[in-house]
């Protein structure tokens, strides 16, 4: 069986459970307050925080945990 694929990451958050609904949203909202020439974005089908081309972070979720992946020593 595949997995849905998301087309916005609104999409991804109301897959979620609410609790980690709301943390993502968290942690995406608080990333793009604070570096406004970044946007959230979904690619390999989770929630990417863009800068321009370039992926800067990204995060996921499973069953008991949140991932948080920045990409970069610099994040």
């Amino acid at each position: 069986m595949s997995t849905k694929r998301f087309a916005t990451v609104d999409d991804y958050l109301i897959s979620l459970d609410p609790v980690k609904a709301e943390t993502v949203r968290a942690v995406i909202d608080t990333i793009l307050a604070d570096f406004p020439e970044t946007e959230a974005v979904i690619a390999w089908n989770v929630p990417q925080i863009k800068r321009g081309k370039q992926y800067v972070f990204g995060v996921s979720t499973a069953k008991k945990h949140i991932s948080l992946n920045p990409w970069s020593e610099q994040v």
